[in-house]
């Protein structure tokens, strides 16, 4: 049986490898990426990639962050990108690129502060995996009595604050759009400190493919800060 389930798996690969020859790949990469990142950073990194490598056909599943961890530890796929540290331990994880949140506001609110809004608007909260129970800790001390919206999605956050509904911490590059077609306003900080998001990448092997993405992410990342 284990030599029966060994030819079978070298049989797909040669199967897969020929497919991918005929579509003019010579080279696969496999990407789970977080849906904060997906919905921000990685269509414009994709599209860059694959014109910088057409010969590398490129995989994307999007999963939550504590998921991003374990496909690359159960090898479902060769690179991570999440906003949260991976609790695996067979795996390895670097920090390519840092941003602060900011306050993100409906447009049509024009030049009012933090504090009026903090008041006066429902806070949006839990669409970041890591830093809602600290900042919650902070904003309460500043303005106890600040109501509370949980909305676990980005884009849903997105669309509430357009909508008047609230107003929520985000990191820039997630909100960075709608701020130039002028639907989403940033406000400057008064009491509150913004705290900062990571973007972390994870991998367990080191291929040629995942060598050029991860330099390629780290050199556009830090070019697009």
């Amino acid at each position: 049986m284990p030599h029966a389930q060994k030819m079978v798996r070298a049989y797909e690969e040669g199967v897969g490898n020929f497919k991918l020859w005929k579509q003019g790949y010579n080279r696969k990469l496999t990407i789970s990426a977080a849906p904060q990142i997906a919905a921000s950073v990685l269509p414009s990194l994709i599209k860059q990639f694959v014109e910088r490598y057409p010969h590398i056909e490129v995989t994307v599943n999007i999963t939550n962050s504590f998921q991003v961890g374990k496909d690359i530890s159960d090898r479902r796929s060769d690179i991570g990108l999440t906003r949260m540290l991976p609790g695996q331990a067979d795996v390895f994880y670097e920090l390519i690129h840092k941003e602060k949140a900011v306050l993100v506001a409906p447009f049509s609110v024009g030049a009012r502060t933090e504090q009026e809004l903090l008041s006066s608007y429902r806070l949006l909260t839990n669409n970041h995996p890591v830093y809602w129970e600290d900042l919650l800790l902070q904003i309460k001390a500043c303005y106890p009595h600040i109501q509370l919206l949980p909305v676990t999605q980005v884009e849903i956050t997105k669309r509430f604050i357009e909508e008047g509904l609230g107003v929520s911490y985000l990191p820039f590059s997630m909100v960075k759009k709608e701020v130039e077609n002028q639907t989403l306003s940033v406000i400057l900080q008064q009491k509150i400190i913004p705290p900062s998001s990571h973007t972390y990448i994870v991998t367990k092997g080191e291929t040629e493919e995942i060598k050029q993405f991860k330099h390629f992410v780290a050199e556009t990342l830090t070019e697009t800060s």
